[in-house]
């Protein structure tokens, strides 16, 4: 269902929202919680991946009209690198290193979520919308 993504999106934006204060709050929350929060997240988006795979992009792509959406290409690539980032974020910031930079997490986090959110305005906007409006011409 089409609104599906869309929620997805405002249940994503919640939940980085919800990690970022938990992360920059003080006293520091724990290790434990931090993970939580962490794997829920990726989690959320790796639903929404799929949701986004299957709605927007494979049918986009088996219409053969992806080039027709002006910068669509780029977005996507977008859209990718920004998995990657928060993957690499993931790595580079183990448990370990989360205890010994707090601020520095929490900076971290603060630079992904504010990524996300602005990538998520242009993903529905530049992408979702006129997709759908496309594909629904076909």
């Amino acid at each position: 269902m089409v609104a599906d993504l869309f929620e997805e999106h405002r249940v994503i934006v919640a939940e980085a929202d919800a990690f970022l204060a938990l992360v920059q709050h003080v006293p520091y929350a724990s290790i434990e919680e931090i993970n939580r929060h962490r794997a829920r997240l990726g989690s959320l988006t790796m639903i929404h991946v799929r949701t986004e795979e299957d709605m927007i992009i494979q049918p986009l792509l088996a219409s053969g009209r992806l080039e027709e959406l002006t910068g669509a290409v780029a977005l996507l690539a977008e859209m990718r690198e920004g998995r990657r980032a928060y993957s690499d974020q993931i790595r580079t910031w183990t448990p370990q290193a989360i205890a010994v930079d707090r601020d520095g997490y929490a900076d971290a986090v603060e630079q992904i979520v504010e990524n996300l959110k602005a990538r998520i305005v242009r993903e529905e906007a530049f992408l979702y919308r006129p997709a759908l409006k496309l594909l629904a011409s076909d």
